[in-house]
């Protein structure tokens, strides 16, 4: 076999794995770059020892190592396109907004880029709407930012396209995007439009689509709910420093704190308690049974038996 050939199957067994960072970072472009020649050279290298041969034969452990060099494209692409980018941009209302900041302060940000254009009104609206689906529960906690893709259309127009077309403007942030500031390219990639919502410390990206396939109401939801549970699991701090496993969680979870534990409480996001165990002499590391909650997020406080107390959020499956 031809290195040609050879170079030719890496490239397609790579492929998959350059797609998962396909618009990400430019990072990850370079890091998928020089990792696909490396595999190249290895490959080259063990095809060396048989140059003189009529019929090039890749060895067995030459392809194991190609193989392995392979999984780890995947690995690295996949990690890089997961993950926002900062920026700092100024809104259509004249205050500035800092992205990193906001998914610091726990809040989950949905990003509409447009042209605007009449193939942008389908998905953006479908955004916006699963967005203000959440204002009741979870009031402040989702936000919308609307965005110009390149940077090249007036605060003026973009809010009145959105005003026709995809709802309340008095919900949404603008941003004209002068000077492109926030790239689609930093994102995931271009598209018209484009819809993505990220959120957390870890500045996880759980939604990216563009195009026609960005109008997934589904895909939305499913998201902003996912981003949601892990914002809330982050945003706990607790006084007394203890674990609970496992999390999510369907039926017993199992406390795990140094001294001895004299109660657990359960609230519901809406304060209720929904499960209450005593323990009058103290009980070390408890487990409690929580098999007949309903799937949602709960908060879980210990009280121990000096009376300092902590808290920390589960997800109920």
């Amino acid at each position: 076999m031809s290195t040609v050939r050879m170079f030719v199957l890496v490239v397609v067994i790579s492929l998959p794995a350059v797609n998962l960072a396909r618009g990400a970072h430019i990072t990850s472009y370079i890091a998928g770059f020089v990792l696909l020649i490396f595999i190249y050279l290895v490959m080259v290298s063990c095809l060396t020892h048989a140059w003189q041969k009529p019929v090039l034969i890749l060895k067995p452990t030459c392809m194991k190592k190609t193989f392995t060099l392979s999984l780890l494209l995947a690995a690295a692409s996949a990690s890089f396109a997961q993950t926002a980018k900062n920026f700092t941009a100024t809104d259509c209302g004249g205050k500035s907004h800092t992205l990193f900041d906001e998914l610091d302060k726990g809040k989950v940000v949905v990003m509409a880029w447009v042209m605007p254009c009449g193939m942008c009104e389908a998905p953006s609206k479908t955004a916006f709407n699963a967005v203000q689906n959440y204002a009741t529960k979870n009031p402040g906690k989702v936000l919308f930012y609307m965005i110009d893709d390149e940077g090249n259309i007036s605060c003026s127009d973009l809010e009145l396209f959105a005003g026709k077309t995809v709802g309340d403007k008095t919900k949404m942030t603008f941003f004209d995007n002068a000077n492109n500031t926030i790239k689609m390219t930093d994102f995931g990639g271009a598209g018209m439009p484009k819809i993505l919502v990220t959120a957390g410390k870890d500045r996880k990206i759980f939604f990216d689509k563009r195009n026609a396939a960005a109008d997934d109401a589904t895909g939305i939801v499913k998201a902003i709910d996912e981003a949601i549970v892990s914002t809330n699991v982050q945003d706990v701090n607790s006084e007394l420093k203890f674990t609970m496993s496992p999390n999510p969680v369907s039926g017993n979870l199992a406390i795990t704190y140094a001294k001895a534990i004299k109660k657990v409480v359960v609230t519901s996001v809406t304060g209720q308690v929904v499960y209450e165990q005593s323990f009058a002499n103290g009980q070390m590391n408890p487990i409690i049974n929580l098999y007949e909650l309903k799937s949602a997020i709960y908060s879980v406080r210990i009280i121990d038996m000096n009376n300092k107390e902590g808290m920390q959020k589960i997800f109920k499956q």
